[in-house]
């Protein structure tokens, strides 16, 4: 769209780049690094700078102001000739306006667009710390700062200890859970402990729908996804299953490959047509195996699958092919059954819950998202 001169077609889309430029800090260097000068971005021009104009008056010839455009302005003025005359100028909160070629992005700003598939995992994986590596670095910090010492600090007469607040706290005990003991009508208490626990030696409450009607759609190349590897993950899912107490009546589904590039409902289709239902019913389940964390190849799965297909999917990630792990097993068995109507775990009953079995009571959860940082279409939804 900046290749080229501004056009009427080309300037409605300069929204856009607007929404995203606005509030970036640059740096404007045409007067050298002596001058250089540092603002946020406020918008952009709708016009090229060899037609962009205004009245100026110049400095060797008082009294007599001119009206120039923004190119010959750089040229009389700083004896600068513009390499890309035809491209818009960028603003500022004072409506001054300079050409992008002497812009450069201020270091260390706040990226406001959506991250890629590593970014996101390094930024996880950064923010993911234990409380204990929290404090140390924020005392690190204080020492190194020496902030309560400052006489800024101490002039407005406040003093700030280096060392963190102590507050009286208390540990709520964890909620007792009800998970199945493989006999009818019999359930097994269990207590977590240390605010995590697993499926090892414990079966689901309430076994969902039998699976017996179901397929398994690979979106990758038998290369990157060896078929003797789907095999015997399905195989690790299937006693996976069995274990924690939903009964798979199928072991070996169809496996289909497909292109996660090409058009998804129809290779979902494809997959689909190897499972042998009863006449009149629908596949019960197809476990799809995505190449990447590609959210659109996911968003298309589930798409086609609740609006178009009416079925049950479930998306994992190819690496967990190569190598099945029974903790991830069981993991996908609670997924599963809870999509085909079972029921994973319960709060043992609780003398609150007692008294709320008593009276007619309505409980209200109310939540709101907002789209992703850089995404301009979708809006914030709110739900009750």
């Amino acid at each position: 769209m900046l290749r080229g001169r501004l056009t009427g077609d080309n300037v409605r889309d300069m929204g856009d780049v607007v929404k995203y430029l606005r509030g970036l800090q640059v740096y404007c260097s045409h007067r050298g690094l002596k001058g250089k000068r540092k603002f946020s971005i406020r918008g952009t021009t709708t016009r090229a700078l060899d037609q962009e104009s205004f009245d100026w008056e110049d400095p060797e010839r008082p009294g007599n102001p001119e009206h120039v455009t923004v190119a010959e302005y750089y040229l009389r003025r700083y004896n600068i000739r513009l390499n890309y005359p035809f491209l818009p100028g960028i603003t500022d909160r004072r409506k001054s306006v300079f050409p992008i070629e002497f812009c450069s992005v201020v270091e260390n700003q706040r990226f406001k667009g959506n991250l890629n598939e590593k970014q996101t995992g390094d930024m996880v994986k950064f923010a993911c710390q234990k409380p204990k590596q929290n404090m140390d670095r924020i005392m690190d910090i204080l020492k190194k700062r020496s902030l309560g010492s400052s006489p800024i600090v101490q002039s407005f007469g406040l003093s700030l200890p280096n060392k963190l607040a102590e507050v009286e706290s208390r540990v709520l005990p964890a909620p007792v859970l009800e998970y199945g003991s493989g006999q009818q009508q019999s359930v097994v208490p269990f207590e977590p402990q240390g605010g995590a626990w697993d499926m090892r030696r414990k079966q689901v409450k309430k076994a969902g729908d039998e699976l017996q009607y179901w397929a398994v759609l690979v979106l990758a190349s038998k290369s990157h996804v060896p078929d003797a590897a789907v095999k015997s993950f399905v195989t690790a899912l299937v006693d996976g299953c069995n274990t924690c107490g939903y009964r798979v009546r199928e072991h070996y589904p169809p496996i289909t490959y497909g292109n996660p590039n090409s058009d998804i409902a129809r290779e979902m289709m494809g997959a689909l047509r190897g499972v042998r239902c009863p006449s009149g019913a629908k596949p019960q389940l197809l476990l799809v195996v995505l190449p990447t964390t590609n959210l659109q190849v996911y968003q298309a799965v589930k798409n086609c699958a609740y609006k178009t297909l009416g079925i049950h999917t479930q998306c994992m990630q190819s690496r967990h092919v190569q190598r099945p792990n029974q903790q991830y097993c069981a993991n996908l068995c609670l997924k599963i059954n809870a999509k085909l109507g079972g029921v994973n775990q319960a709060l043992q009953q609780s003398g609150f819950q007692e008294v709320l079995r008593g009276k007619p009571t309505l409980f209200l959860g109310c939540d709101i998202t907002h789209p992703a940082p850089g995404e301009q279409e979708k809006p914030s939804i709110a739900s009750v």
